[in-house]
């Protein structure tokens, strides 16, 4: 990394550039022994299946362990920063970056070709299926030590502007816009390109259906066992994201600053993992009808630059900077971000990491799991008046010099997704979402009830329902999707209150000891964890457990702590 300033005159030019080399080196033998998976469809109990060994479905990997890939990283910027007057700045730049695609030590690399239905494998050769449906290698002239193309267009432009209207300099306008590029970093969800055929054998056994109960013991050697691939577009692009801002800060009287921004960004080709061999919905075998017939599902969805995403706020923060023993922070945002996925691989509470339809991506667009839309924290530290009066100097030094501080903390709750729990669909998806056909919302939410899951089956009875209720939900019929919005729910908000007491104590001139006090979460207010969203669980719609140490809104928690500061 190297950087270098240059000043003439109202302009202030610096230009750089930096090189990385990162090594992912890793030994996993991932489902090397099987991932069976039980939704109760034989007993109608997930656990009863389990105790009978009945699985509608498994998963094994048998191979390599090994994974030692090189990823290089390059960037060059070039930007001016230029005085246009005392009370106006301007910034200008511009950033290159280059995002090599990655190789591995002894071309352990692999990806899905939808062109041909065969896997690309680096090193010149080609997967096939041969008889009985294993993986074969051959020799193919135009594949490289590379399965995915490097993308060269990677410009990030740069502006920011910085006035004072006035030159009683109690008021400044920022704005600003910035690109920037995100790198396909192995181990981002891209790692089954070296853990999966031809370098391991990656199998999918069923799902099955009576009157096929299979003995686990002789489930990979059933014909339904078929060949699992990974992939990633081999032309995929740079996600990039677009950042702007336009804020004012204003002194509104001695020490007190009212600040009001707004920010925002339009992230555009995401990376997205769909399953491309996904089953066209409908009865039957789900692999008679796949697209690429003889393959499984591709393992960790094929990934490809489609995916959207948009972000935008408001913040109002009020700042009293210490002065007379007092200090303040209070800032208030407002957010909405939306995008159609999680993330590549990326399975959290909000939302399954599996599209429900892999064909129709839009159908996937919704609020981000992360997203709070409110949120206020306020903090204060004050200097308690006591000691001044105090002339005996040891009584003095014990009683002075203590401050109080606080954080208040208070947010809405995340977004999830409310799932039908089984594969209604027959599309080996593992997304699947019920229809809506009534009103979740509840009139007192609380955790034995967070919203309505009262849900009508198929088959015309109800599940989950108390007396007087109405269905919200209703199961997506065989064959079907259903029409619930990927996190259209959300769960419980956040309250929360910290304090502490702090004392400095000087030793010598340059030595000083701190004690601190603090206790965290002072109501022990809990903080839930989100609902069941599971239609197929006897919890659906209940919560059932809570943040714990570590997370904001944990249980009640005390601290004492002694510091030396020199």
């Amino acid at each position: 990394m190297a950087t270098t300033t240059y000043i003439r005159g109202a302009h202030t030019f610096k230009a750089g550039g930096d090189y990385f080399r990162f090594l992912y080196n890793s030994f996993n033998t991932a489902t090397g022994r099987g991932s069976f998976n039980f939704d109760g469809r034989f007993t109608g109990n997930s656990a009863a299946d389990l105790l009978l060994g009945f699985p509608f479905q498994a998963n094994r990997a048998l191979g390599e362990p090994f994974h030692n890939s090189v990823l290089t990283s390059q960037g060059a910027y070039f930007q001016d920063d230029w005085k246009l007057s005392p009370s106006l700045t301007m910034h200008l730049g511009i950033r290159y970056e280059l995002y090599p695609a990655l190789t591995e030590r002894v071309n352990k690399l692999s990806s899905f070709d939808p062109a041909t239905g065969t896997l690309l494998v680096a090193g010149g050769r080609e997967g096939y299926l041969g008889p009985g449906g294993r993986v074969l290698v051959r020799e193919r002239a135009d594949v490289g030590r590379q399965v995915f193309e490097t993308d060269y267009n990677n410009f990030a432009p740069r502006i920011g502007l910085a006035w004072r209207p006035s030159q009683l300099n109690k008021t400044v306008i920022r704005t600003g816009y910035g690109m920037f590029y995100d790198i396909q970093m192995v181990g981002n969800g891209i790692t089954p390109l070296s853990r999966s055929s031809p370098f391991r054998e990656a199998q999918q056994a069923g799902p099955f259906s009576l009157p096929v109960l299979t003995n686990v013991r002789d489930m990979f050697n059933l014909t339904t066992s078929t060949p699992t691939a990974p992939g990633i577009q081999r032309d995929i692009r740079t996600a990039y994201i677009s950042q702007y801002s336009f804020g004012v800060q204003r002194e509104l009287m001695r020490d007190l600053v009212l600040d009001v921004t707004y920010m925002g960004s339009a992230g555009r080709k995401l990376p997205a993992g769909l399953n491309i061999n996904q089953a066209v919905p409908g009865p039957g075998t789900v692999a008679s009808r796949r697209p690429y017939p003889g393959w499984g599902g591709i393992t960790g969805g094929f990934i490809m630059s489609a995916a959207r995403s948009n972000f935008n706020s408001m913040t109002v923060r009020l700042e009293r900077r210490f002065s007379d023993g007092l200090s303040f922070l209070a800032s208030y945002g407002w957010s909405k971000s939306i995008d159609m996925t999680s993330g590549v691989a990326t399975d959290d509470a909000g939302a399954p990491a599996a599209t429900q339809n892999a064909r129709d991506l839009r159908s996937e667009r919704g609020v981000s799991t992360f997203q709070t839309p409110h949120r206020f924290v306020g903090s204060a530290v004050y200097s308690l008046p006591v000691g001044g009066m105090v002339e005996n100097r040891v009584a003095k030094s014990l009683i002075s010099g203590w401050q109080v501080t606080s954080i208040l903390t208070t947010q809405a709750g995340r977004p999830f997704t409310v799932t039908s729990g089984r594969d209604e669909s027959n599309t080996d998806g593992g997304g699947d979402r019920p229809n809506v056909i009534g009103d979740w919302r509840v009139a007192n939410p609380g955790p034995g009830r967070w919203f309505n899951p009262c849900t009508l089956l198929a088959n015309g009875t109800r599940r989950n329902c108390a007396g007087g209720d109405t269905p919200a939900w209703q199961i997506n019929a065989p064959g079907t999707f259903g029409n619930a919005g990927r996190t259209a729910l959300r769960g419980a908000p956040v309250l929360n209150v910290d304090m502490g007491l702090y004392r400095r104590i000087a030793i010598t001139e340059r030595l000083a000891a701190q004690f601190r006090a603090e206790v965290f979460n002072l109501a022990n207010r809990a903080t839930f964890l989100l609902p069941i969203g599971n239609a197929a669980n006897a919890a659906f719609g209940q919560i059932t457990g809570a943040v714990t140490s570590g997370d904001l809104g944990a249980q009640r928690q005390f601290q004492l702590a002694l510091k030396l500061v020199f």
